[in-house]
């Protein structure tokens, strides 16, 4: 069966940052850039990244099953 492990903050700097999301077949990482503007106009942050990156794994996982 597969499974999502956790999410981790691997880095963050100034302007950025990234994540590493693990499943026991995966390992999803993501980075950000805060100078870089979302379709809502607003910039990259940690929050989102995690949010996306968790919901990227759920969907392989999904796909998988």
């Amino acid at each position: 069966k597969w499974y999502l492990k956790k999410v981790h903050i691997l880095f963050n700097s100034e302007k950025g940052g990234a994540c590493i999301c693990t499943t026991n077949n995966y390992i999803l990482i993501g980075a950000y850039n805060t100078e870089i503007k979302m379709q809502n106009g607003q910039p990259q942050c940690p929050g989102e990244l995690n949010k996306r990156i968790e919901a990227l794994a759920a969907n392989l996982l999904q796909s998988n099953n």
